[in-house]
């Protein structure tokens, strides 16, 4: 294990407010687990603290589908389970996500600046809901200057992607144009393994980081947290990519492969405005049993959307 600086539910939501962002798939929405402080999980790559999460949480395969090609789901090729977490007093987004691959593929070999040759796991986040674009109008704005374009890139809305193991000093790529949002006390990250680490194998991500409202490259200082509430609704891509490297099924013109899948919850990654929602689910009854916390009723939270 090396340490890094690292739900499905069917209900017809009626009297949601329209937003920008687009609800994908329209009728359905997922939940995020509400983490209590006195029962937050260690991110250290072990998933063991996640066991409690009941199973309507978990993001699974058939839970999502394949953005590139609309392949046919394949477990012994390529199987996940994902879970989104937050904890209210921190603002902070806990994930945890195991995924098997018949062939896991890490070599870095894209010419280009991102992991987009490896398998990796990746998630575009929008925490206030604005239905935010990738990088905002201001930045794209004819005559708009260097620093107003760097300025204006994922500042409403952050991407990462994680790709393991390390080469060279890069396992976690974002889009995000500051660096200081991918460290402690901001971004915490780790893995782990078992199997052939570059054959059959399956992985396991851990993470928490800081969702904001409007991200300032230059620091935190001059940046806007978002604030996570149970009840509330954020936007978010939660992507798994198989990349089967020399036994890919896709191959280009040019002889060199592509993605074998691109698994996601919402529409296309780059659109910016075709995610899913993610519910700000209530403390679950029954479930931290032996710690002091207080707990909500479904009832209460699905009342807000009646």
């Amino acid at each position: 294990m090396t340490k890094k600086r690292q739900p499905w539910l069917p209900l017809a939501i009626l009297g949601l407010a329209t937003t920008a962002w687009a609800h994908v798939p329209a009728d359905r929405i997922f939940l995020a687990f509400q983490w209590p402080d006195k029962a937050m999980p260690i991110i250290d790559g072990k998933l063991d603290e996640w066991r409690i999460v009941p199973e309507v949480y978990v993001i699974k395969p058939e839970d999502t589908h394949e953005s590139l090609y609309s392949n046919p789901i394949d477990k012994s090729d390529l199987d996940f389970r994902g879970i989104i977490g937050y904890n209210d007093a921190s603002d902070k987004i806990l994930a945890a996500t195991q995924v098997f691959d018949d062939f896991h593929e890490r070599d870095n070999t894209d010419p280009g600046s991102c992991n987009c040759a490896d398998d990796n796991f990746e998630f575009w986040i929008d925490g206030d809901h604005a239905g935010s674009p990738y990088v905002a109008e201001y930045g794209t704005a004819e005559g708009a200057s260097a620093e107003e374009r760097e300025r204006a890139t994922n500042s409403t809305l952050q991407w990462w992607s994680i790709a393991v193991p390390p080469v060279g000093d890069r396992d976690v790529q974002s889009g995000n144009t500051g660096q200081w949002q991918d460290d402690p006390p901001h971004f915490d990250f780790a893995w782990s393994f078992k199997g052939e680490q570059f054959g059959e194998s399956t992985y396991y991500y851990e993470m928490s980081f800081t969702v904001w409202d409007d991200m300032d490259f230059r620091g935190p200082a001059t940046s806007t947290p978002s604030t996570l509430e149970e009840g509330e609704i954020i936007g978010m891509n939660w992507i798994v990519s198989d990349y089967d490297g020399a036994k890919a099924q896709r191959v280009n013109a040019d002889g060199s492969t592509t993605y074998d899948g691109y698994w996601i919850t919402g529409g296309p990654c780059c659109d910016g405005v075709n995610a899913s929602d993610f519910l700000l689910a209530p403390l679950e009854e029954g479930v931290f049993k032996g710690t002091a916390v207080e707990t909500n009723t479904w009832g209460r939270i699905k009342s807000r959307f009646q």
